[in-house]
């Protein structure tokens, strides 16, 4: 289905040209990393890598034929403390120079690499079918880790926490492990323990998506949830968890391999609705609202399509209203409030 560019409202699609060379490479996206010193794109398909500018808003690609990438199909990718762009695909490693474009490839263990994370030591770690490995920068070359692990197929390696790595793996569960002596501190199991995807968000709930089983939750405080795909409003959408992300406003997204997006929303449950009623004088006033505006005392005004102003009484969970023709000081020169500014 190509790249599609949610801007809160509308949706652009980018899509592969095959009379152009210089668009998206392939239409299946595996997987996409943003640089965000430089405002760009990485996006691993199936044919390859695109380089999208965003400002320029134009794509490079990096493919077998025309640059000795391992394999067309780019599974993971990330960039290292250098600068190096790094490409984990279905066979081996790749290091490219984002520079001159000049591509350096690696065996791995297993060939396949899953993910790859610069961890806080500014190491470059690499998820693989064969264990979780690690690049060797003296020797230049790639090397295992020895670890116990539920599974060798990682399929996530992750650093919520610093000094500690947070495993994902496929038949296995989620393993924690200690960056300075690699070893095994915590393991999870999961009714499908197929794990895909993990995330911690900003409330230290870790979230683990799986191939089938739908996604879980783990709760700082030791509560578990389990999010299944069911025939019901409000469930997820499909059972194949594939990505998660969290915005900057909260707000946790979930792609899946086969129903398009979900999200949750971890701060609905602390949500108060108000509106109006007319057997209730004290409740919010009836029509658009205009304007929310929280002042430097913590009071919360709300401008509603002329019908004034109304202020929040929280101690007594009503609102007190200001418009044209009460008295002082509660009356104003007209009902249509545009803006409210300290």
């Amino acid at each position: 289905g190509g790249l599609n560019y949610f801007n809160g409202t509308e949706m652009k699609i980018y899509k592969k040209n095959p009379f152009s060379d210089d668009e998206l490479v392939h239409n299946l996206i595996q997987t996409m990393y943003y640089d965000e010193k430089n405002h760009e794109l990485w996006i691993g398909t199936y044919q390859g890598v695109s380089r999208f500018q965003i400002e320029g808003n134009t794509f490079e690609n990096y493919t077998v034929e025309k640059d000795n990438l391992s394999n067309p199909v780019a599974v993971a990718i990330t960039k290292d403390v250098y600068g190096y762009i790094w490409i984990g695909t279905m066979e081996g490693l790749n290091r490219l120079n984002p520079e001159t474009g000049d591509i350096k490839k690696y065996d791995v263990p297993g060939d396949v690499v899953r993910d790859l994370l610069v961890d806080s030591k500014g190491r470059l770690l690499i998820g693989s079918y064969e264990g979780l490995l690690y690049y060797e920068k003296e020797n230049d070359k790639i090397e295992k880790i020895e670890l116990d692990l539920a599974s060798p197929y990682v399929m996530q390696v992750k650093e919520f926490t610093e000094g500690i790595l947070t495993l994902g793996l496929w038949e296995g569960g989620v393993a924690e492990v200690s960056l300075d002596t690699f070893s095994i501190e915590d393991t999870r199991t999961y009714k499908d323990n197929r794990v895909y995807c993990i995330l911690q968000t900003n409330d230290e709930t870790l979230w683990v998506g799986t191939w089938g089983g739908g996604l879980f939750a783990s709760t700082k405080e030791g509560k578990e949830y389990h999010f299944e795909a069911k025939d019901y409003e409000n469930s997820l959408v499909h059972p194949v968890v594939y990505s998660l992300c969290q915005d900057n406003s909260g707000i946790l997204w979930i792609g899946t391999n086969g129903g398009g997006i979900s999200k949750i929303n971890p701060r609905k449950s602390n949500y108060i609705k108000f509106v109006h009623s007319p057997e209730d004088p004290a409740s919010l006033s009836q029509g658009k609202i205009n304007k929310i505006f929280r002042d430097s005392c913590d009071n919360l005004w709300i401008a509603v399509y002329n019908e004034g102003l109304n202020k929040y009484d929280k101690e007594n969970d009503t609102f007190i209203k200001y418009k044209k023709g009460l008295q002082e000081p509660y009356s104003l020169p007209d009902n249509q409030i545009m803006d409210i500014v300290e």
